[in-house]
């Protein structure tokens, strides 16, 4: 492996240069809201077993680290891989970079980060300390893993690199990625045409598709397919409208026209700084008014705060001779019966501050998902403080309930009321309690998810019918034009220009990404369609000249049971010239050469790695006892499978 680096070393070097850049880029379109490894936990310790060494839980931590590390640079590479979702996966190719001698020192990390072009106003160190703080985690980190990722990056790139491709197909692979098409695209999606009939899915069918597909998260398996139901719960709550308690305290005795005036000329700097604005001067009845509204907001402030803290407290007053435990509740079984009712903390609410009952509302019989409590008038908006110093929503409460995994910052349990939470328009209150809970779960019966197996299966039957029109709707394409297609089908086309295989704007980067689409979005299969369309047409004349039938591509999209049709009315070939230029350098040979590194998915999957290095978790022990076969384990599978087509 070391012959074979230094061998192609030049190669390694280039490819490394358009690595960097791809950090940069990556790290700076990369939302670091969502966090993937956020739940990954130790649990033993020893984590897992590989070529017969043990790897501590400590090792895993580490390995946890480096991956919130990768996952705030947003490397586009090590994400399509899956290597995010897996901690062993990442710990694996290091290992291999590392067996290979291809990690490098961090002085040399930072080195090559200080020869790259950063941003303005980026330096390396900054782009070290963001990443540290996006990962939480140190410098130190940071560099070991920016490291480790070069290591492996030069693994994939090695291996890649002892593939050679021709000239000639180094030219035709550059004219179909650059190569700019302009037409119109029609999708026929089976779930949203019109036009076929499909038969109703019986029983069998149902149950069938439900057992296949019902632990599986919504439109995340095949086809989009996926029944688990999410967290579900049920709430209840009552209302304070802000309006009626200030209608009370338009009778107060502190808006009467004697404290009216002590308060103005308690205040009366803070109004006359004012006059110099003022075409008259100030007096007390030209400002009595103002010194009202200012004097009522005060008392309603007060008011309300004083309702806030009541309604709190009288449900903690409940809580006093409950036991807690990590910040939990733990609740007796007759609960509901000791804790105070929403009816009975409005008639509280009602005798202290003078004001009607509040009726008890919920959210119905049903259970609701977490996102539908947006849509729930009043509460959707509603917000407290009390939690912290930002405003959390009724839905960051919900989320946050022990009964759905819990939270750290936010400890909220099914039967013990949120904190009081006021909308911020009308600043009416609101006392909410979530009466019960549903953890998300796999969906175990039909009747739980009927119409969305309804509908999948409709779109299977429909996209399965449409499939055999293929011919059929080619030939009315090349007719008729793709509006009678559209017609018939209840689609609309639309036009696309300037369209190619991979975005050219980042070809310069040695990046490869692929463009959109319209309608459809990045579709290899689609795409490819239209390219090989687009070179068989001739070079001769115009494309419009080109009989109609040539210019109509027609493809069947299974995994997204859809079918596009599409025609070509421009094609806008590279020059020489521009070949060469982008030639120049080895970052087209690179970018061109990534087909063959589809070829080594099998080589550096995780299931090959697994294999290769007789790696198993704890937890794979525990969930399946049963020992692998042994003449699958340790073999080098993949390997030297890499070379030209």
């Amino acid at each position: 492996m070391l012959k074979l680096f230094r061998k192609n070393q030049r190669f390694v070097s280039i490819a490394m240069a358009g690595f960097m850049i791809l950090l940069l880029v990556s790290w700076l379109l990369t939302d670091s809201s969502t966090n993937i490894v956020d739940n990954l936990r130790m649990n033993t310790t020893t984590w897992a077993v590989s070529d017969g060494e043990s790897i501590s839980a400590s090792e895993l931590n580490d390995t946890i680290a480096e991956m919130r590390v990768l996952e705030g640079l947003g490397d586009r590479t090590i994400a399509g891989m899956g290597v995010l979702k897996e901690p062993g996966y990442w710990y694996l190719l290091v290992k291999e970079a590392k067996a290979s001698g291809l990690i490098p020192p961090q002085q040399e990390t930072l080195r090559q980060l200080s020869m790259t072009q950063m941003p303005d106003g980026v330096t390396p160190e900054g782009f070290v300390a963001t990443l540290a703080s996006r990962a939480q985690t140190s410098q130190e980190t940071v560099l070991t893993t920016l490291a480790k990722l070069t290591g492996v990056q030069r693994l994939i790139a090695l291996v890649a690199s002892s593939g050679r491709i021709s000239d000639e197909r180094l030219r035709r692979a550059a004219a179909e990625m650059t190569m700019t098409m302009d037409g119109d695209v029609l999708i026929l999606d089976a779930g949203k045409i019109a036009g076929i009939d499909a038969p109703v899915p019986d029983a069998a069918a149902l149950e069938a598709q439900l057992k296949a597909h019902g632990n599986t998260e919504k439109g995340q398996g095949e086809k989009g397919f996926g029944y688990r139901l999410p967290n579900q719960l049920k709430l209840e709550w009552i209302v304070i409208p802000a309006a009626t308690i200030k209608a009370k305290l338009e009778q107060s005795p502190a808006l009467s026209n004697v404290e009216l005036r002590k308060y103005w000329i308690e205040h009366e700097a803070e109004f006359r700084a004012k006059e110099a604005i003022s075409a008259t001067p100030m007096t007390f009845d030209s400002q009595r008014d103002a010194v009202r509204e200012k004097v009522l907001g005060q008392l309603l402030d007060a008011e309300l705060a004083s309702i806030s803290k009541f309604a709190t407290d009288r449900v903690q007053m409940d809580l006093r001779s409950v036991p807690s435990a990590g910040g939990y509740w733990t609740l007796p079984a007759d609960w509901s019966s000791k804790a105070v009712t929403m009816a009975a903390l409005g008639q509280e609410l009602a005798q202290r501050f003078g004001i009607d009952a509040p009726a008890v509302q919920t959210s119905g019989e049903g259970w609701i998902e977490v996102a539908d409590i947006a849509a729930i008038p009043g509460i959707g908006t509603a917000s407290s403080k009390r939690v912290g110093a930002s405003d959390v929503k009724v839905q960051q409460l919900a989320t946050a309930l022990k009964e759905f995994g819990g939270s750290p910052t936010l400890p909220t349990q099914r039967g013990v009321a949120f904190p009081t939470l006021a909308d911020p328009t009308s600043r009416d209150l609101f006392v909410v309690r979530v009466t019960e809970a549903q953890p998300a779960r796999a969906a175990t019966a039909v009747d739980e998810v009927r119409a969305d197996l309804e509908a999948d299966l409709k779109r299977v039957a429909v996209y399965d019918i449409l499939a055999t029109r293929l011919e059929a709707l080619r030939q009315t394409a090349a007719t008729e034009g793709l509006g009678a297609v559209g017609v018939a089908y209840g689609a609309v086309s639309q036009p696309f220009q300037a369209l190619s295989e991979v975005n050219t704007q980042f070809l310069q980067f040695g990046m490869r990404m692929g463009m959109a689409i319209p309608g459809l979005g990045n579709d290899e299969t689609a795409m490819s369609a239209l390219v090989k369309a687009a070179m068989a047409l001739p070079t001769d004349k115009p494309v419009a000249d080109a009989p109609a039938l040539d210019r109509t591509v027609v493809v069947a999209l299974p995994d997204r049971l859809a079918v596009m049709v599409a025609q070509l009315r421009g094609i806008d070939r590279m020059d020489r010239a521009e070949y060469e230029t982008l030639a120049m350098g080895g970052r087209l040979r690179g970018i061109a050469m990534q087909d063959e590194v589809k070829d080594m998915q099998e080589l550096f999957s995780y299931a090959a790695l697994k294999r290769r290095h007789n790696f198993t978790t704890m937890a794979e022990v525990v969930a399946e006892p049963a020992v692998a076969d042994p003449g699958t384990l340790g073999t080098t599978e993949g390997l030297g499978t890499g070379g030209s087509k």
